[in-house]
């Protein structure tokens, strides 16, 4: 507005007036007016006024306005102190009455008085000395008395008085010095009673009473008041009374000692298996006899009470994955425990084309597939038993236990032989055909009707099948007594000529040497069958020859080469010079190690285009290399000097870590092509700098917008002697950015330009031509003066002034005249570092506001102690006014406003306009100091609506609230309401860490600050973490879900599932134990103990070592894994590693192919298939389907085996080994082969046998028919039955085979009934193969080749079957031959 004069100026009322108002002042001395805030007015002015210019009369002095400080020294005299006004509250110290230590030589004043600290004594200085005063009726005198017993003499000194005191001499013994006894009298000598002794007490000594309790006194004696029996012997426990002295003593009794406790030290007692002898020492209860035993049984507490050896039926069937090295003695495996369905292929009789140098075992047969000969191993050649092929035809193999064919051949098909059909009857048609037995049985007709193994042959003579008993040992004969059927070009007919004639004729099976020329015939070839038995050989031919050639064979140890052979020719094959160039293939490479060092490294191969020559290695040229054509390098070149050419020059692209320009050994630093058209340098194998193909050059980064960009902190230095100077031009203007010497950095353009600042390619700043300062804007607005504006489009603007720690920072506002340098400013903003504050200053330095670290604003003061502290010295220093037409004041602040009453019992009513009695007030009672807010009241206490009491509690319709928040209806039932127009009602709970919130909408909602928590739907349901619950409870969460359920660490923690029936069902822990049980039905069915044990159905754990879960049940108890039908279950065992060998053991059923696998070591072990066949090592039954185990070694070097071990060492003679049991669902066995100790065992010494035995028909058990001894007799029917010197076993037809003495001596003539063997010596009538004779034209013979004496004419019809050679046996008459009877 415009100037006034001051005239026309508004007037101030002097209680208006406050100390910032401004007055004008005229100042001379720079003629001019200027302003004065009346604060400093009154503070300067005074130092204006002249002493001694203002009369007392114009000075007004109100009561207690003199200050102490306005009077001078000694001002107040005598008379100006009226009488009686110096009280005692006057009186400073020391100054009525003086205390000292040691009087001064002289007082302050007349009438002074002083109290010596030291004696209490009290004097007064009377202007020369210090007088002791008298008190009126004090001792002045004091006499002594040296009369009676006691002398005393006083005397006096001054204001001292010295009593001394003497005694006289006692008459007599055990006086002293007392008063008298009764009323009067004087003080004398006499005898000590005890009244005259002080109580003793535990400090102090004196008289005591004995009163009994354990004392008494006897004269003048003391002596304790006990009497209890003396004891000689020890006695551990004792009973005392009260005074704590012994009455009895006793020894210790059971009962005297506290039982112990898993924590309490105590007495023991024997429980179940422990029992106290009559010395005291605690023994186990059980008696037994000590021994080791492979089989005991103990009790509950592990006593044994029971010991015995191991019986065969303790040892569980042999799991054959548990066998793993070495083989299975004869004396392991029982009589007839090697059944046929465990032989293997071959394993009795081997088939092959050539036969093999020996067997591996007396009596194994072998069938040569190309002559068709039938042989026997007897231990030392193969016997041949005449079966060739053409004169009987295999018609295949025959199940004894069905009576019915196993296999059959497409020769028995011919002649009605039918697989699963009943064996036919014997006929002409089928005459010459045999079947061998596959499984074992007693043959049913038209077989015959004995027991059957395999592999017997059932031979049909036309009429009965004949049984060929090849399972049972054949006996050796001299090779000069068995006949030899001529063949080829042998035509020795008896053995011993045979096999000399075949030494020039044919190769024998065992390491044969060649004295002459062996000549193979035409299409002969040579076939080796190699280290395995199988249908792969190699086969050595030659091309025919259109004529003679030799092949030599070196004279060295080696292998053989064939053009097919890659990889095994050696350098050490190749003579220095045999390969010349016509050898060397056109595209062949040698490889440069290959060649020697100097110019042959240098090695050159035509390019891929096959048009040039390229270098393949380094390249070394002493001197020059000249190339016409293109060259390329596939490696490195090393130059010490210069490349020059005249056309181009081609490297690989390289790579940071392998450029393709580097220098000597700094092979990761140089330059490379790092993509098309780029160039780029590496150090340190790093790329560092890059030109692409548009031209720029990009520092620290491989892409960029501007021809140079650079990514590093310490992006470009430009040096041009003194002057620092990057320059922008184009043709018109020039922008540079220079330095010259120690200069300022300076930025300079041109013309009217700006100055533009981006980052992120968007402008952040500028200064325009006109030097503003613009930050976030582009223009500076409307008032042209501001030098500085900044702004954003969105969000907080800021400007940070950013300083040390112990420094501050400022803003600054001064005129023209001010210089920052001196601190010559008008006003300032400032923060302090140091203490934390910000200060607002005018007029200079003189501060009008701070703010503390603590947020509270201090006007007036430095040191505010409040959010607003407002200090003036002015009769007002705040002013709340409502302006005209507003119809609230407000006092508000965005965190806490304080409006402070101060008084016993402060009040804030409300009152209407015109009313008496306040509608509402806000009070605090002083009397328990409580806040209340009442209706219809003028003092809290009364009507109260509202009550927050001293400990913060509020209450609503209570005046005592007991919690936080305690509200109480009354009798209405609504306690209260939260109600909103909005669908949904919003209850918020807050403390310092977060807010949290009810919210309703047709159901309840809780939330936190990371969003809603519970949900209860309006079915009832709660969710957790489930905004849709399906369920009463539903509990979801994103990651872990944790339900926590807290007890006593002795109690326990239940989850409960109920109907009308509580805990039908629950969970419990149990935190005594840390053990957890799971029941239904009310029944604990499950329970895990504290070391993670399960237990189902049962609450005591398994055996040690397989008590992790442990399952039972009073009836049956299983574990069933379900799974789908394509799918498979499985149980695994992992030793909790990772990678392959985390699940090595495993139990699986798959139950697609129904079948049952084991595996160990992460592989299939042993598979049950869906018939139940047992394979191991293998996962078919390929080999013979019908075998209900089968075994396989993955390794050829490894047996197949199946051992039995007993688990004793060194058993007893006759004792089990082992036992193959052939049966079927009954109890009793039908037939076993058992393995037993046949001897005394010891180290490297383990004698066995072997033992046969069957059930005869009509019996249950059983009996022992063949045994192999240690020594390898044979004993028949009987564990002692191996037949005298001279028999021979014969068999008997449908009778057990039997020793028969073939030299005569009563034995019977008739060599038995249908299918007897028997061997004949007939050298004119032996026939061929397969002939038949009438038993009177035979002659037999003993094993020795031996006439067999007596009648020489057997009964019966005979046919040969073939014969039986033995080494070194003597020629009698032609050789013996095996025959059969078969009528």
């Amino acid at each position: 507005m415009a100037d006034l004069k001051i005239s026309a100026l508004n007037s101030l009322a002097g209680a208006d007036l406050v100390a910032a108002d401004v007055v004008a002042v005229v100042d001379d001395s720079a003629s001019e007016t200027k302003k004065l805030t009346v604060s400093d007015l009154i503070a300067n002015g005074t130092t204006l006024i002249s002493d001694a210019t203002i009369p007392s009369a114009k000075i007004l002095f109100s009561a207690g306005a003199i200050d102490t400080a306005q009077l001078a020294a000694s001002a107040v005299e005598t008379a100006k102190i009226n009488n009686s006004a110096v009280t005692a509250a006057k009186l400073a110290d020391n100054s009525s009455v003086t205390l000292v230590s040691t009087l001064p030589g002289s007082g302050d004043f007349i009438g002074q008085i002083a109290l010596d600290t030291d004696d209490n004594s009290i004097v007064v200085w009377n202007g020369s000395a210090w007088l002791s005063p008298v008190a009126s009726g004090s001792i002045n005198v004091v006499n002594g008395s040296t009369t009676g017993e006691v002398n005393i003499v006083a005397t006096k000194s001054g204001s001292t008085v010295t009593i001394s005191a003497t005694l006289d001499d006692t008459s007599a013994a055990a006086q002293f010095l007392a008063g008298p006894t009764g009323a009067g009298g004087t003080v004398g000598y006499r005898a000590i009673i005890g009244t005259d002794l002080p109580t003793a007490t535990t400090s102090a000594k004196g008289g005591v009473i004995v009163n009994g309790n354990g004392l008494v006194m006897s004269g003048d004696t003391l002596t304790i008041d006990n009497s209890v029996t003396a004891e000689t012997s020890e006695n551990h426990l004792v009973q005392y009374d009260a005074n704590g002295l012994i009455t009895s003593g006793r020894a210790i009794a059971a009962g005297d000692i506290p039982l112990a406790t898993s924590s309490v030290t105590g007495a023991v007692k024997p429980g179940s298996g422990l029992e106290v002898t009559g010395a005291g020492a605690i023994n186990h209860s059980n008696t037994v006899t000590g021994a080791t035993a492979a089989k005991v049984t103990f009790d509950a507490q592990g006593h044994v009470t029971a010991s015995e050896a191991l019986a065969a039926t303790d040892i569980p069937d042999l799991d054959a994955a548990k066998i793993t090295t070495g083989t299975l003695p004869t004396a392991r495996l029982a009589n007839d425990a090697v059944t046929a369905d465990k032989l293997g292929d071959k394993s009795t009789t081997t088939i092959a084309e050539a036969t093999p140098a020996g067997g591996d075992f007396i009596g194994q047969g072998h069938l040569n597939s190309i002559s068709g000969d039938f042989l026997i191993w007897d231990g030392n050649v193969w016997q041949p038993i005449g079966i060739s092929v053409g004169e009987i035809v295999l018609a295949g193999t025959y199940n004894a236990s069905t009576n019915k064919m196993a296999t059959v051949t497409s020769e028995g098909t011919a002649l009605s032989f039918v697989v699963g059909s009943a064996l036919p009857a014997a006929s002409a048609s089928n005459k010459g055909y045999y079947v061998v037995v596959s499984t074992a049985g007693t043959g049913t007709s038209p077989a015959p009707t004995v027991a059957l193994n395999p592999p017997d042959f059932l031979l049909s003579t036309g009429t009965a099948y004949t049984e060929i008993d090849v399972s049972s040992t054949v006996i050796a004969q001299q090779a000069s007594n068995v006949a030899f059927t001529a063949a080829g070009n042998i035509s020795a007919t008896n053995v011993q000529s045979a096999i000399e004639e075949l030494d020039s004729e044919k190769v024998r099976s065992a390491s044969p040497t060649f004295t002459g020329t062996v000549a193979l015939g035409e299409d002969a070839v040579i076939t080796f069958e190699g280290a395995t038995d199988n249908a792969f050989e190699t086969t050595l031919t030659v091309v025919d020859p259109t004529a003679d050639r030799t092949v030599s064979l070196p004279n060295v140890t080696g292998t053989l080469i064939s053009s097919g052979d890659t990889g095994s020719v050696t350098s050490a094959m190749i003579a220095d010079g045999a390969i010349v160039n016509a050898d060397i293939n056109a595209s062949a490479e040698i490889a440069v190690s290959k060649l020697a060092n100097g110019t042959a490294r240098q090695l050159l191969q035509t390019d891929a285009a096959g048009s040039g020559v390229e270098f393949t290695s380094n390249i070394d040229v002493p001197g020059t290399l000249d190339v016409t054509g293109a060259a390329t390098l596939d490696s490195t070149l090393g130059v010490t000097g210069l490349i020059s050419a005249d056309g181009k020059v081609k490297f690989p692209a390289g790579s940071a870590s392998a450029p393709s320009f580097y220098s000597g050994t700094d092979t990761n630093t140089g330059l490379y092509f790092s993509a098309a058209d780029e160039v780029s340098i590496t150090t340190g194998g790093t790329q560092r700098v890059v030109v692409d193909s548009s031209g720029r050059l990009l520092v620290g980064t491989t892409s960029g917008t501007y021809n140079i960009e650079s990514a590093s902190s310490n992006a470009l230095k430009l040096v041009n002697g003194s002057t620092y100077d990057l320059r922008f031009v184009d043709q018109n203007s020039l922008t540079n950015i220079y330095s010259y010497g120690s200069q300022d950095l300076s930025i300079n353009t041109r013309y009217s330009n700006n100055i533009r600042f981006k980052t992120n390619d968007g402008e952040r700043m500028r200064i325009d031509s006109s030097g503003r300062v613009l930050i976030g804007t582009t223009t500076a607005g409307a008032f042209t003066n501001r030098r500085l504006s900044i702004a954003t489009s969105s969000g907080t603007t800021a400007l940070e002034l950013r300083s040390a720690t112990d420094g501050d920072s400022r803003i600054v506002f001064t005129d023209s005249t001010s210089s920052s340098d001196t601190g010559a400013y008008k006003g300032q903003i400032a923060y302090d570092q140091t203490s934390d504050y910000m200060s607002f200053n005018t007029n200079g330095n003189n501060e009008r506001l701070r703010i503390d670290s603590s947020g509270n604003v201090g006007i007036g003061t430095s040191s505010p102690s409040a959010p607003l502290h407002v200090s003036q010295n002015a009769a007002q220093i705040a002013l709340f006014q409502r302006p005209s037409g507003s119809s609230n004041v407000t006092v508000k602040s965005s965190a806490s406003t304080t409006l402070k009453l101060d008084g016993t019992d402060s009040i804030l009513a409300f009152v209407n306009a015109g009313g008496a009695t306040p509608s509402y007030t806000i009070g605090r009672d002083n009397t328990d100091n409580t806040l209340r807010i009442s209706q219809n009241s003028s003092a809290p206490g009364t009507n109260d609506l509202v009550t927050i009491n001293s400990s913060g509690n509020v209450g609503i319709g209570t005046t005592s609230p007991s919690r936080i928040l305690h509200v109480n209806s009354g009798a209405t039932n609504e306690v209260a309401r939260f109600e909103s127009s909005d669908t949904e009602v919003t209850v918020e709970f807050k403390d310092p860490t977060g807010t949290a919130s009810l919210k309703c909408r047709n159901d309840y909602r809780f939330n936190n600050s990371s969003g809603e928590l519970i949900r209860i739907d309006s079915s009832g349901n709660v969710g957790i973490g489930e905004s849709n619950p399906a369920f009463e409870l539903d509990v979801a969460s994103s990651d872990t879900t944790t339900v926590n359920i807290t007890a006593g660490t002795t109690d326990i923690s239940r989850l409960f599932f109920s109907d009308t029936t509580v805990g039908r069902g629950y969970l419990i822990y149990d935190h005594s134990s840390d053990s957890m049980s799971f029941a239904t039905a009310g029944s604990e069915r499950a329970r895990i103990d504290s070391s993670g044990r399960m237990l189902l159905g049962t609450t005591t754990e398994g055996d040690s070592g397989a008590d992790d879960l442990t399952i039972a049940n009073s009836g049956g108890c299983g574990i069933t894994i379900r799974s789908g039908t394509t799918s498979y279950g499985a149980l695994y065992f992992s030793d909790a590693t990772s990678g392959s060998g985390e699940y090595d053991g495993y139990l699986q059923y798959n139950q697609s192919s129904r079948e049952l696998a084991i595996g160990t070591a992460s592989a299939t072990r042993m598979l049950i298939d869906s018939s139940g066949r047992v394979l191991v090592g293998t996962s078919s039954a390929s080999v013979n389907s019908r075998a209900i185990f089968q075994g396989r070694s993955d390794n050829a070097a490894v047996n197949t085996d199946i051992h039995f071990q007993r688990g004793q060492t060194n058993p007893a003679s006759g004792s089990v080994l082992g036992r193959f049991i052939f049966a079927d669902n009954a109890s009793s066995p039908a037939a076993y082969i058992q393995a037993d100790a046949d001897g005394t065992w010891g180290s490297s010494d383990y004698p066995g046998r072997l033992v046969f035995s069957t059930t005869a028909d009509g019996t249950s058990n059983p009996t022992e028919r063949l045994r192999i001894t240690s020594t390898g007799a044979w004993a028949i029917e009987g564990a002692s039955n191996y037949g005298t010197s001279g028999q021979v076993l014969t068999s008997n037809g449908n009778d057990s085979p039997t020793w028969q003495d073939a030299s005569g001596g009563g034995a019977s003539t008739d060599l038995g009934a249908v299918g007897t063997y028997a061997f004949c010596h007939n050298a004119s009538n032996k026939g061929s193969a397969g002939a038949t004779r009438s038993g009177s034209e035979l002659k037999f013979t003993d094993a020795a080749g031996t006439y067999r004496s007596g009648d020489s004419s057997p009964s019966g019809t005979w046919r040969r079957m073939g014969y039986q050679e033995e080494d070194g046996a003597t020629d009698i008459d032609g050789a013996a031959t095996l025959w059969v009877r078969i009528s």
